[in-house]
């Protein structure tokens, strides 16, 4: 697919499960990304929204999970096809890299009948159309996020958009981030606007060895 740049996730579904701390009653809005991290939430949540400012990803997404709505498992962890960014890591792009990140997502999906409950549960999974999450997540009512590296991944990224997102949330509601750099500019966003995030270390801290930080902030 033209300007495909992620088929698979390079990071850790299990700890993104577990740092958002999910449970059945979640309404979560992620970024769409390949869709892994978004299907991987689904299997413990209420409902999951994913957004992408890329129309490709939403694209994909969507291929995938038709893939999993018609049993089509096969498809679902086809190998045929990779994105511009999959195999990134320091600085370098590696066909190898992205072929064991792929395998990666064969075995996180194949264990326990896991394609099985996502599947039973794939009406409350809702891919949003094409824009920003932190433009849209001013206007929908949900209980966590997965941001991923969105804080400050591209040029158009927006300080003001970010703080009237957090702005809108709910207290107590938890917000999960990917990336020392993604950190940094977060803490310096609280420090300088006094954004009412304050990180929960036990939750930052669910999973060791992992190829990204992440960071878990709460709502204060």
């Amino acid at each position: 697919m033209e300007g495909l740049r992620h088929s698979c996730t390079n990071e850790n579904l299990d700890t993104i499960v577990r740092g958002l701390d999910v449970n059945f009653n979640d309404t979560i809005l992620a970024i769409g990304g390949s869709g892994h991290p978004g299907l991987a939430l689904l299997e413990y949540a209420k409902k999951v929204m994913v957004v992408d400012t890329n129309p490709t990803q939403i694209d994909f997404i969507g291929r995938i999970v038709e893939c999993i709505r018609t049993g089509n498992y096969e498809g679902f962890h086809a190998r045929d096809e990779f994105g511009s960014e999959d195999g990134y890591f320091s600085g370098t792009i590696s066909r190898n890299t992205a072929v064991a990140r792929k395998k990666l997502m064969e075995k996180y999906f194949g264990v326990d009948w896991r394609l099985d409950k996502i599947r039973a549960k794939l009406g409350e999974f809702e891919i949003l159309p094409t824009g920003n999450i932190f433009d849209l997540g001013q206007r929908i009512v949900f209980d966590k996020a997965y941001l991923s590296n969105a804080v400050g991944y591209s040029n158009d990224f927006s300080y003001e958009e970010f703080i009237k997102f957090v702005d809108k949330l709910r207290v107590g509601s938890l917000v999960y981030i990917t990336d020392a750099s993604c950190r940094l500019l977060l803490e310096q966003t609280i420090n300088r606007h006094g954004v009412k995030l304050a990180r929960d270390e036990k939750l930052s801290n669910v999973s060791e060895g992992d190829l990204w930080e992440h960071s878990v902030y709460v709502r204060v």
